[in-house]
């Protein structure tokens, strides 16, 4: 027989790492006399983001590379954020049946899904700055975040779930300084520090939509007997369905 479920279309990864680098971002004022002056420092999801930099105009004889990306440098200060893996967090698993989640505007249908899959992601924080000054400055903005040690950030599961409170742990207790000591003396100093964060999510599982009972027919031989809408009988009916399939909320 058909299956009249429907399917309903449920968040992934990426709002996790779009709430955590929201958090992550940070706004310093490197002239402590001029507050005027700031400077947003936002992690780039996808690594250290690159801009075209202006080596023709500073030397228009310069010749030409063949490699596009030789024409890119990095802007700093600069922060990346990667989402290092996923580990299945088995203290906060269960198993359950199918929870009936909500009801639809029309009332005519239920919106049911299995328990979500507990998941703890590590996220790796890179900070690169021109000046040691200006990574004292990140780094205390960033550390002082995670006074009580973990955050809590909400994030926007999509409207059957809605919004959630999800802790972000600093690992480690601090930045790991990653800094290249041992550098080409025709190069500047670019100062590194890592942080590494723990996060407690959940994977949602397909969200699936089923008629309500609205009418109980019975049937023998083949033939309807009998009909009902009378709603005592269709709440025992869902009584006796609830036993079977227990339901968690």
């Amino acid at each position: 027989m058909a299956s009249n479920a429907k399917f309903v279309d449920i968040m992934g990864f990426r709002e996790y790492d779009e709430a955590i680098a929201k958090l992550l971002t940070v706004t310093i004022h490197p002239d402590k006399d001029d507050r005027s002056i700031a400077i947003t420092v936002a992690p780039n999801l996808s690594g250290m983001q690159k801009e075209f930099a202006t080596q023709d105009k500073m030397n228009p004889l310069r010749p030409k590379q063949k490699n596009i990306k030789d024409d890119k440098t990095i802007v700093y200060p600069a922060s990346a954020l990667t989402r290092l893996g996923w580990e299945f967090d088995v203290s906060r698993w269960t198993k359950v049946g199918y929870r009936k989640l909500n009801m639809t505007e029309e009332g005519n249908r239920i919106i049911q899904s299995k328990h979500p899959m507990p998941y703890e992601i590590q996220y790796q924080l890179d900070i690169v700055t021109k000046m040691r000054s200006t990574m004292n400055m990140i780094v205390r903005a960033i550390a002082l975040k995670f006074v009580d040690r973990e955050v809590w950030v909400p994030v926007y599961t999509g409207e059957v779930f809605g919004t959630k409170n999800v802790p972000v742990k600093l690992a480690f207790g601090g930045p790991q300084d990653q800094t290249d000591w041992e550098h080409d003396e025709n190069k500047d100093v670019v100062f590194r520090m890592v942080f590494t964060f723990n996060m407690d999510v959940w994977l949602f599982p397909d969200v699936t939509s089923v008629p309500t009972v609205k009418k109980i027919s019975m049937v023998s031989d083949d033939a309807v007997v009998s009909e009902t809408t009378d709603e005592d009988v269709i709440d025992a009916m869902k009584r006796i369905e609830n036993a079977r399939l227990p339901e968690n909320t």
